[in-house]
């Protein structure tokens, strides 16, 4: 029983010290450009977007958009090599998305973690000195994971450094974890006299504060449920996966309103009735009374405005049409003209019709 225990025990510790070098939920690919000679630049890793495309999300300055053009960038994976077509978001902090030239199978591309624990995990690493782990990828497959610490935290990137030249400049847009978790991506590697090399890391809820809304679009600032948000506050928030903001405006309604719809106070009303030796004496009624219940709707007017032009404002900030996204590639424009009916010479009709596509 004791040895059973044992074996228990280390395969407990055995499963936790490879999950602390796990790629979590991430799928990564090698990057070339033939810039480069056919050499892997620097890592990618796959996205997906909710239109069912797939995506690549890799460092700018690894792969030039103007190869793309004679298929020069490609992503490679074990036993395949896709074609990357276009850029299709770019971040001034040196992250580009790449369009892939052909659909993946969404088990082969699957979604991001959640960035809700980058924050605590990063102070927690800088507070108790624990190691990242920086996982590199080839073209032959993944790299040996390189233990790094973490210096200089800021809320958009962080530093890395390691005692020696495990650090490469191919290993950009590799991602860093800590204890398992995804914190951050790769974007420039520095060598010191071959004796230290050091990184610059962008912290992946940065990352995803900036690209979130391309890869999950909302709906059109013409959708009905926004302009309905008029008569039911917080309709438009929820159309576009705000809860919160939602039940901010929907209780900025209903607060007030029914407030002002329930609230009763005494009032007094004078009457008049005549006793039996014929004096009239005049009393006074006490009945709830609600003057302010015709105003009610005010509230629930006001609210209803706002939470339109905050839903409406929203979707037409990151609302991303499909000509733009690349959901409908062989979209048309078509302009038809009305026919051209004339007569003949010979008595009979001739009809034109024309059509302009563009």
């Amino acid at each position: 029983m004791r040895r059973i225990h044992t074996l228990i025990a280390a395969a407990v510790l055995l499963g936790a010290a490879h999950g602390s070098h796990a790629q979590s939920s991430l799928r990564l690919v090698a990057v070339q450009s033939s810039a480069s000679g056919g050499r892997a630049e620097g890592v990618g890793i796959l996205r997906p977007r909710n239109t069912g495309e797939c995506f690549v999300v890799t460092p700018r300055h690894v792969a030039d958009p103007s190869d793309a053009r004679t298929g020069g960038v490609r992503a490679v994976v074990p036993g395949g090599v896709d074609g990357l077509v276009s850029v299709a978001e770019r971040y001034s902090e040196d992250i580009a998305v790449w369009r892939m030239a052909r659909r993946v199978d969404r088990s082969n591309c699957p979604d991001w973690p959640s960035v809700a624990d980058v924050n605590r995990t990063l102070e927690r690493a800088v507070h108790r000195g624990t190691k990242a782990v920086v996982i590199p990828w080839t073209s032959q497959g993944p790299g040996q994971p390189v233990e790094v610490t973490i210096d200089q935290l800021t809320l958009t990137r962080f530093n890395i450094y390691q005692d020696g030249q495990a650090l490469q400049r191919g290993m950009s847009g590799s991602p860093v974890q800590v204890g398992g978790t995804v914190v951050g991506i790769l974007t420039e590697v520095e060598s010191d006299d071959r004796s230290a090399s050091y990184g610059v890391v962008i912290r992946l809820d940065y990352v995803e504060r900036h690209f979130g809304p391309f890869f999950h679009p909302t709906p059109s600032p013409d959708d009905a449920a926004i302009y309905a948000s008029v008569l039911i506050p917080g309709l438009g928030q929820g159309r576009t996966r705000r809860a919160e903001a939602g039940l901010f405006w929907f209780g900025l309604a209903v607060g007030p309103s029914a407030a002002l719809f329930f609230e009763t106070r005494n009032e007094q009303i004078p009457r008049t009735r005549t006793l039996p030796d014929g004096r009239e004496e005049t009393y006074y009624e006490t009945r709830p009374s609600n003057p302010r219940r015709r105003y009610s709707w005010v509230p629930w007017l006001v609210a209803g405005l706002g939470s339109f032009l905050e839903a409406r404002g929203h979707a037409s900030r990151y609302y991303i049409p499909p000509e733009r996204s690349g959901t409908e590639p062989s979209r048309q424009a078509r302009l038809r003209v009305r026919p051209d009916v004339r007569g003949a010479r010979d008595g009979g009709t001739r009809i034109q019709v024309a059509e302009l596509r563009i």
